[in-house]
């Protein structure tokens, strides 16, 4: 094969573009630093990895911040509620005039706070025994005839609601004063009665040798309607009964009236208005 033959400005040309001095690059501190601090390995160069911040308000748990505080704030609350006070509102029913007034409400009130505070399980709705509490109420006040206890829903204060026994009338007995119902039942003692109450009952005093405690029965109910429809009797004529006496005689009562030096004798097995008028009748 024949080639083109060479002419000396070839040479020449080839031998200035070799010769010519290399233009010196443009010097960059930055540039420089950087690739030296990013070697190019045999995998090829590497790449930073990206993380994507994310802002402090939309995190999962500062949203969701709120609802937990409010969950709490209601589980306390239904915790709290379902919590019982040991102080209770005492009500007291109003089922005469008398019966609302024989002891001084502070007292009821002192006595349900006693009671609740025995037992560690009447500090919540659920494990408050009731029944427990109402036998117990019955035993340290015995005028109550019926006690009630309610639980509020939203209150922590129980309701207690009682209706007492009505006063008859005060027997004297081994020089100390008690309060009898209307079934001669021994309710409480006179020192703790109201005094308005006590002031308006009659007082009989025992002679007879009666065993009298609180709690007790110690007349029949006959007997207590005798002597009241007797005082009743009397009262109406505007006559004022100085003293009553159950004598050691068997079924008799003595009444002594003001002003008068005897003592009018009658038979408790009697008619009480029979009775009265049978002694008006011959006065």
């Amino acid at each position: 094969m024949v080639g083109k033959k060479r002419s000396k400005n070839d040479n020449k040309r080839q031998a200035r573009v070799s010769l010519a001095p290399a233009k010196p690059g443009v010097f960059s501190y930055y540039s420089n630093q950087t690739r030296a601090a990013e070697p190019v390995s045999r995998e090829g160069p590497r790449t930073r990895p990206t993380y994507a911040r994310t802002a402090f308000w939309q995190r999962t748990w500062v949203r969701n911040f709120p609802s937990l505080v409010a969950l709490v704030a209601v589980t306390l609350s239904v915790l709290y509620c379902l919590g019982l006070s040991t102080s209770p509102k005492v009500v007291v029913s109003v089922n005469s005039p008398q019966s609302s007034i024989l002891r001084d409400r502070a007292d009821y009130q002192q006595g349900a706070q006693r009671i609740l505070e025995q037992s560690i399980l009447s500090r919540t709705k659920f494990t408050i025994n009731t029944a427990n509490f109402e036998k117990a109420f019955r035993d340290e006040f015995p005028e109550v005839d019926d006690v009630s206890v309610a639980l509020p829903l939203i209150s922590r204060n129980p309701v207690v609601t009682i209706s007492t026994a009505q006063p008859q009338m005060i027997l004297t007995a081994q020089s100390k004063a008690y309060v009898l119902d209307k079934r001669g039942t021994v309710i409480m003692q006179s020192r703790d009665l109201s005094s308005s109450v006590r002031a308006s009952l009659p007082v009989v005093t025992d002679q007879s040798g009666l065993l009298v405690a609180v709690g007790k029965t110690v007349l029949p109910t006959d007997n207590i309607l005798f002597i009241n429809g007797v005082v009743a009797q009397f009262k109406a004529k505007q006559l004022t009964i100085e003293s009553i006496t159950l004598p050691r005689a068997a079924r008799q009562v003595d009444f002594k009236l003001t002003g008068q030096p005897y003592f009018v004798k009658m038979n408790i097995d009697t008619n009480a208005r029979e009775a009265a008028g049978s002694y008006l009748a011959v006065k």
